[in-house]
């Protein structure tokens, strides 16, 4: 991953305060939203990260996530835009 751009939302978001397990489903999913969702990703921030972990670890305790890079990349999405609506 060498795109100047991918790496700088990965210092804005915070990523590297993350342990490993969780750092790597998150660059996993800003990966791949990078090429479609790019005007999103631009505002990302800590608290995103957070509150997408969060569905995660409650979406993996009521049920089996079959797919978790595509299931954490959903609730990434979804935890941007939440955030963004309640601003």
């Amino acid at each position: 991953m060498n795109n100047k751009g991918l790496e700088d939302i990965f210092d804005q978001s915070g990523i590297r305060y993350y342990d490993e397990k969780y750092r790597f489903l998150i660059k996993n999913a800003i990966s791949d939203l990078f090429q479609t969702n790019y005007d999103l990703l631009k505002l990302i921030h800590i608290y995103h990260l957070d509150r997408a972990i969060l569905k995660y670890r409650e979406a993996c305790e009521n049920q089996k996530i079959y797919n978790p890079r595509n299931y954490f990349r959903a609730c990434l999405k979804s935890a941007i835009e939440e955030l963004i609506i309640d601003e």
